[in-house]
């Protein structure tokens, strides 16, 4: 078991037997004892298993999302290259014209 200390990961000698112990005394205590203690709130398995679906669903839309916005900056920029090219275009017949004018 390892601790964040000011950054830095360091390890606590015993650590490991203290959490077991305290794993184990949790399992018995009621969760408004547990929520009191540690400010967090205790869910319930079905709670905890709706959150985490409701996550992986908008992780998923996310990605979906983002794909859509990856398609249309794509788009995006072939049209911006396609108007840069026109410009040039338009700026070399100029020069063009005024050469035979």
């Amino acid at each position: 078991v390892l601790m964040m200390d000011a950054y830095k990961i360091v390890p606590v000698p015993g650590a490991k037997t203290i959490r077991n112990k305290l794993i184990g005394s949790l399992r018995y205590m009621p969760p408004s004892i547990i929520e009191k203690q540690t400010g967090m709130k205790v869910l319930e398995k079905d709670e905890y298993e709706k959150i985490k679906s409701d996550l992986e669903k908008a992780r998923t839309e996310s990605r979906e999302m983002n794909g859509k916005v990856q398609e249309k900056f794509s788009d995006i920029l072939k049209k911006q290259m396609e108007l840069d090219n026109l410009k040039k275009e338009i700026v070399d017949l100029r020069k063009q014209v005024e050469e035979k004018g």
